[in-house]
């Protein structure tokens, strides 16, 4: 079993606090963080933003104060979205947007308000995509999609309803991917699905372990999963994981963990520029969000864990196929027969058009006593001249001064790529 190295780091900043949502803002390169319950009877709304070394304390006006929100980096529109969450016992079902400066509510036409509930950026077709969550009416499973302007929602036939699931945008497979959550009953699911803009394919039931309440991001290698509860039901007491699982699109691998410790209602971010993974805050044993005895156990630590393996190199995009270059029909001289030194034309005949920039033909000589066992490429073969024929062209020339020799010659006209040669006997005279 691998390991999976977490590195501490400063804990000035945000106060303890669970049901928080960070994302990454790759415009500005900073991790933003926004709201959540320090289980002291008032919500934050508090913003804050992290560079990898200082969290800084951007903003606290804008929306209301909340928890079990959900927060993602447009990166077509270069805005943090946010949606949703609930206030006290009452859900929310406002659109907030964050340009690294300020808060602006945006349309409140959309999903119904909710908390639980989970989003992301689908990089690939620049939308938000919303799943699920606990609206008034229950736990729902129902997909929304936010293109900068309008709210639309999608089919509802995929993952069952469910809140506090765990969703990211697969970077290297282009699809956005689901794992477990609570159906409303307390328990943990642990099943894994795909969603292409189009329909939900379930990928696997099996693999990571059961659980609501984690937290997951993709890097540019995998899918990273780390803690969350296996229930929220106090019987029998639930069992709060501290592993990491990573998702490489088709399975999940459990990693050994050298880092956080037991949480859950954590959140993360992916740095994509630093290439690593942000987690902060969370709760390290299980209890009721108003339970007042939990407050002193809550956390506000800042954990790191940097990619160290390398990313996939990406396909290069479709082009054009190849073209074949010509190959050399013909070659004549003028004259055939000439004294060392007198000028002679070579002209060369191709079987096709020369491409775009033309094509060249190389011309050589070699003693007609060896010809052909030579190429050439042979030692034997002596360099003459090159002659380029122009593009949209299949024919060209070109004069050389007739070789020193005792013998006749062969003077030998080959492709560029040496898949083709005419030849021509000079008789030295």
């Amino acid at each position: 079993m691998s390991r999976y190295l977490w590195t501490q780091k400063e804990n000035i900043g945000p106060s303890p606090r669970v049901g928080h949502a960070m994302t990454y803002d790759s415009a500005r390169a900073r991790t933003i963080l926004f709201g959540g319950d320090p289980l002291a009877n008032a919500l934050l709304n508090d913003t804050w933003e992290w560079n990898g070394e200082f969290w800084t304390q951007i903003a606290d006006i804008g929306p209301v104060p909340r928890r079990d929100h959900a927060l993602c980096f447009d990166s077509v529109r270069n805005t943090a979205l946010l949606f949703g969450g609930i206030s006290g016992s009452v859900p929310l079902g406002e659109t907030w947007s964050w340009n690294g400066q300020d808060w602006t509510q945006l349309e409140d036409s959309g999903p119904s308000a909710r908390a639980g509930h989970a989003m992301v950026f689908d990089a690939t077709r620049g939308r938000v995509v919303l799943f699920g969550g606990e609206s008034g009416s229950g736990v729902t499973n129902d997909i929304w999609e936010w293109d900068g302007q309008t709210w639309t929602q999608q089919e509802d036939t995929g993952p069952s309803p469910r809140k506090n699931h765990a969703l990211g945008f697969d970077l290297v497979r282009s699809r956005v991917v689901l794992f477990g959550g609570d159906p409303g009953d307390g328990g943990g699911l642990g099943d894994t699905w795909s969603w292409d803009g189009s329909i939900w394919t379930q990928i696997t039931d099996f693999g990571a372990s059961p659980c609501t309440h984690a937290a997951m991001v993709s890097t540019d290698v995998q899918i990273s999963m780390f803690g969350g509860l296996d229930s929220i039901n106090a019987a029998p007491p639930p069992a709060v994981f501290h592993e990491t699982w990573v998702f490489d699109g088709k399975h999940w691998t459990h990693r050994q963990d050298i880092g956080p410790g037991p949480r859950w209602a954590h959140a993360m971010a992916y740095d994509s520029a630093r290439r690593t993974i942000v987690l902060f805050g969370g709760l390290p044993i299980f209890g009721a969000p108003d339970d007042g005895t939990l407050q002193g156990r809550l956390l506000g630590d800042t954990w790191e864990h940097t990619e160290t393996d390398a990313a996939p190199v990406p396909a290069p995009p479709p082009g054009p196929e190849p073209v074949a270059p010509p190959n050399v029909v013909t070659l004549t001289l003028a004259p055939t027969a000439a004294p060392a030194g007198l000028q002679v034309m070579a002209s060369v005949t191709l079987d096709v058009p020369a491409p775009a920039g033309g094509s060249q033909v190389g011309l050589f000589w070699v003693l007609q006593s060896v010809y052909p066992s030579p190429g050439p490429n042979s030692g034997n073969v002596t360099p003459l001249d090159v002659i380029t024929v122009p593009a949209g062209s299949a024919t060209a020339s070109t004069t050389f001064a007739a070789p020193e020799s005792s013998e006749p010659v062969v003077i030998l006209a080959a492709s560029a790529n040496g898949q083709s040669q005419a030849g021509a006997v000079l008789t030295i005279t």
